[in-house]
């Protein structure tokens, strides 16, 4: 089956905006170092939810979507570079 043209044209623009994301986070509160899980062969992105912090897939949460476990009770991850 192939896929309709929008399809193509959406997932190249998703493809560049998240296929380099960054694998390791550190909380800037308690210094636990954080690994982003891979998921479709990219590294997922935090997205702030209802319910808590989340990876999400780079091709969206309906793809991937895990809650992130807690490290302390002020977790703030941040982008170790």
């Amino acid at each position: 089956m192939k896929k309709p043209k929008i399809m193509k044209k959406f997932m190249g623009k998703m493809k560049q905006k998240h296929q380099n994301l960054s694998r390791d986070y550190i909380c800037e509160n308690c210094g636990t170092e954080v690994e982003a899980p891979i998921h479709c062969e990219h590294a997922m992105h935090l997205a702030n939810k209802k319910d808590g912090d989340h990876w999400i897939c780079w091709m969206g949460s309906m793809c991937g979507d895990e809650v992130i476990p807690r490290c302390c009770d002020d977790m703030k991850l941040k982008i170790v570079k």
